[in-house]
């Protein structure tokens, strides 16, 4: 990250940011851009030690403080133990990117625990994070937030993954809505619908279906591109969308561009009905 960047990221999102979901993939990487910045980290997934060998290595290599969090992200009280974490300090940027879903079974032949877990997982974990995170950053006057989507959010039904699917698209709309009764307040919010990319999980599910062959995984976005990506966009736009690695659809800046219309007038249609002024 260029050194103006590196001030900047620090100017509007403070010295500490929280990332869950991140001992591996995007969310390492999210770390490693972060720590480049001189920002001060509280690292978060359940596999306790590549997060503190990934804290170590950041330590060492750029000078930051780190924390790290051993924490099931599904569970109930999730939110409130990631919270509770870093009630000390200022926390200026809170990362949502754990969520990844590898089991594709149709909707009606898996567990009804299983699609509660996920409904659990991606919306009401997410939304109290939001909720817990945001709040002080709203009072402050300063901060931000990522909500890790997926290009699968939107779709319209897709087989094999149709809750993972919706609760995506849950994702994109809350952040997308955040960032509109947010962006007066100088608090960023932005939604991604993250592409397939070149991650551990994704390469060991290509590698069990015996596909993983370096033209397959070759094609795959690299998570540090995403992340430098989603960094340099944070306060410029409610959603940023990728393009779905080999399929033929309307490009990801067509439709993050018809995304922000919407927003925009169906939030303009709500101000001329109640009579708001934003």
């Amino acid at each position: 990250m260029p050194n103006n960047a590196a001030e900047n990221m620090r100017a509007n999102y403070g010295s500490w940011a929280v990332i869950a979901g991140a001992s591996d993939g995007t969310g390492a990487e999210y770390a490693r851009q972060l720590a480049a910045a001189g920002i001060n980290l509280l690292l978060v997934s359940r596999r306790l030690p590549k997060l503190d060998e990934l804290a170590a290595g950041l330590r060492a290599s750029h000078g930051i403080e780190t924390r790290t969090l051993a924490l099931d992200l599904y569970a109930d009280d999730a939110p409130e133990k990631l919270f509770d974490a870093v009630k000390d300090v200022a926390v200026g940027l809170y990362i949502s990117n754990a969520g990844a879903d590898m089991e594709f079974t149709p909707v009606l032949d898996r567990s009804l625990d299983k699609l509660l877990g996920l409904i659990r997982f991606n919306i009401v974990n997410v939304t109290k994070a939001c909720y817990y995170f945001l709040q002080p950053m709203r009072k402050r006057g300063r901060g931000g937030a990522i909500v890790m989507s997926s290009v699968s959010g939107l779709v319209g039904g897709q087989p094999g993954s149709g809750m993972y699917s919706a609760t995506k698209a849950f994702e994109l709309v809350l952040a997308e809505s955040l960032w509109a009764e947010l962006r007066g307040e100088n608090v960023d919010v932005i939604g991604v619908a993250a592409p397939p990319m070149s991650t551990p999980a994704a390469v060991g599910v290509l590698a069990a279906a015996g596909m993983d062959k370096p033209e397959i995984v070759g094609g795959l976005y690299k998570p540090a591109d995403v992340v430098a990506t989603v960094l340099a966009q944070l306060g410029k736009e409610p959603c940023h969308v990728f393009d779905y690695v080999g399929v033929d659809i309307e490009p990801g800046n067509v439709t993050a561009a018809a995304r922000h219309l919407r927003i925009k007038a169906v939030e303009d249609s709500v101000a001329k009905l109640f009579g708001l002024d934003k």
